[in-house]
C-alpha cells in the first residue's frame, strides 16, 4: 500500500539531514551499533564501517557519504529524538505490538542495500528528496510471512517477480507486509533521500506464540498425567526413524504413532493460553517506548479525586504471581554450623508459604533505550485483584467512581490511587 499525499510539508520537522549532522557532533555513536555506512554496487552489498568498537568520526562519515556515495543508516534515532519516540509510542499503542525505527540517508545516484526481505511489517515515511522503491512478489510460498529476514538476492533471482515500483517523495508513506522483497535507490535522481522506516510485529506470529505455549503445556501434562511419563517401547528404533518412514504396514509403527497422536490430543487440555499471552504482553511492555507526557496535575492531593481511569489500557498487564523476595538479611552468621542447620526444612517451608500477589506490569517509566531497565511492575496484596481488574476492564468506558472500586477499604483505595499516580498510570478527576 502506498499513499501519495502530494504534501511535501506533511512530515516537516520530524527529522532531517541537519539533525543527523548534529547527532554526529553531539553523541558518541559507534559503528554497527548506532550507525552503519552501506553501499550496494555492481550487484554486491558493502558495509563500510571502519570498526564495530570504534566511535563514529563525523568527518569520515560525510567523506564516505560524499565521495563513496554510501548510505548512512541511523539505528534507533528515537533514543535521541522525542518526536520519533512519540510516533513510535502511538504506533505501539495502536497495534499493541513492539515497534522500532531506523533512519536512512542516501546521496543522489546511489543505493545502500541489496534486494532482500525483512521479518517485520514496515512503514516507510519519506522526509526529504525522493527514492525509487521496487517491490517484488514472493519467489515461492516459503517466502510468505517469514519469521526471519532473508539474505541478499541477486538481480537474476528476482527479475521475474517485480510487483510494482514507485517514487516516494516528501509526505508519502509506503507499507510493506512482512516478507516483501524490496530494494530502493536514488538512481535517476539528482537529490539525496531521507526516510524513516517504522517496523512492528517482529517475532509476534502464531508460531512464536505456540513456541511458548507448547513447552509449558508439555511440562504441565508430564507432571499431571502418567501417560506422558511412560518409557518409550523397547526397540522403538526398529520401526521409527528415517529408514522406516515408508513402512506403513508395520503394526508396531502404527501403534506408536497412534499413541503419540493420542498424547497430542490430550496435550490440548494443558495449553496455558492466557498465561503465555500475558508473558508476550509483558515482553511487549518491557520493550515499549515510555510515555513522554504527564497526564495529571501531581500537585493535587489524593483526597480531592473522586473518579479515576487508566490512562492507557495497553500500558499495563495484570498477573497473579509469587511475591518478590525483597527482604535481604544484611547480617551475616559467623557460625557455619548454625547457618547450615535445617536448611532443607526451611527451603521446603518457604516453598509452601510463598504469597501470591497482584503484579501490575507497566511501560510508562521505561527508558528510551531498548530494555535498558528491568521489567517495571507494581505489586499489591491479592485483595487488590478485583479493583485492578475493574480498572482495566472499564478503561474504555470512562472514569470510575472511587466508591465503586470493589473489594477495598477507603484506605486501600487511596493507597492504590497514590501508587498508580506515581507511575502516571491513571487519569483522575
Amino acid at each position: 500500500m502506498c499513499i501519495k499525499r502530494g504534501m511535501p510539508e506533511y512530515y516537516q520537522g520530524v527529522y532531517s539531514k541537519d539533525v543527523i549532522d548534529q547527532l554526529l557532533v553531539e553523541q558518541d555513536l559507534h559503528y554497527g551499533t548506532d550507525i552503519d555506512l552501506t553501499l550496494y554496487k555492481d550487484g554486491k552489498r558493502h558495509t563500510l564501517n571502519p570498526s564495530s568498537d570504534q566511535s563514529c568520526d563525523r568527518d569520515l562519515v560525510w567523506n564516505y557519504y560524499n565521495m563513496l556515495r554510501c548510505s548512512i543508516r541511523i539505528l534507533r534515532p528515537h533514543e535521541y529524538d522525542n518526536t520519533i519516540g512519540l510516533m513510535l509510542n502511538k504506533m505501539e499503542r495502536y497495534f499493541n505490538l513492539g515497534a522500532g525505527c531506523n533512519a536512512y540517508l542516501t546521496p543522489s545516484q546511489s543505493q545502500g542495500f541489496a534486494p532482500h526481505y525483512d521479518d517485520i511489517e514496515a512503514f516507510v515515511v519519506q522526509l526529504e528528496g525522493k527514492k525509487l522503491w521496487k517491490l517484488y512478489h514472493p519467489i515461492n510460498e516459503d517466502n510468505m510471512l517469514p519469521r526471519h529476514s532473508s539474505g541478499n538476492f541477486t538481480a537474476d533471482e528476482i527479475k521475474d517477480y517485480l510487483a510494482f515500483e514507485v517514487w516516494l517523495e516528501p509526505g508519502d508513506i509506503l507499507y510493506m507486509p512482512r516478507g516483501t522483497i524490496h530494494q530502493a535507490s536514488t538512481m535517476g535522481s539528482d537529490v539525496h533521500s531521507l526516510h524513516l522506516t517504522f517496523s512492528t510485529a517482529q517475532n509476534m506470529s502464531y508460531a512464536d506464540y505456540l513456541a511458548k505455549v507448547i513447552p509449558e503445556a508439555l511440562n504441565a501434562a508430564s507432571e499431571c498425567c502418567v501417560e506422558f511419563r511412560e518409557s518409550l517401547p523397547r526397540g522403538f528404533s526398529d520401526y521409527m526413524g528415517y529408514v522406516h518412514q515408508l513402512d506403513e504396514s508395520n503394526d508396531d509403527r502404527y501403534s506408536f504413532t497412534k499413541k503419540v497422536s493420542t498424547l497430542m490430543d490430550k496435550l490440548i487440555e494443558y495449553l496455558p493460553l492466557d498465561e503465555c499471552a500475558d508473558k508476550m504482553t509483558i515482553h511487549f511492555l518491557h520493550s515499549r517506548q515510555p510515555t513522554l507526557t504527564n497526564v495529571n496535575d501531581n500537585d493535587r492531593h489524593v483526597k480531592e479525586f473522586t473518579r479515576v481511569k487508566l490512562a492507557d489500557r495497553r500500558s499495563v498487564c495484570l498477573v497473579i504471581e509469587e511475591e518478590d523476595d525483597n527482604d535481604v538479611d544484611e547480617e551475616e552468621d559467623d557460625d557455619e554450623d548454625n547457618e547450615d542447620q535445617n536448611t532443607q526444612d526451611q527451603d521446603d517451608q518457604d516453598e509452601n508459604t510463598k504469597t501470591p500477589v497482584c503484579s501490575l506490569y507497566y511501560s510508562t517509566c521505561n527508558s528510551k533505550v531498548y530494555q535498558q531497565l528491568p521489567p517495571q511492575k507494581l505489586q499489591f496484596e491479592i485483595e487488590y485483584e478485583q479493583a485492578l481488574c475493574h480498572l482495566i476492564r472499564t478503561c474504555e468506558q470512562g472514569p470510575t467512581d472511587l466508591a465503586d472500586l470493589p473489594g477495598l477499604t477507603d484506605e486501600e483505595k487511596n493507597i492504590l490511587v497514590v501508587e498508580l499516580l506515581k507511575k502516571n498510570l491513571i487519569v483522575v478527576e
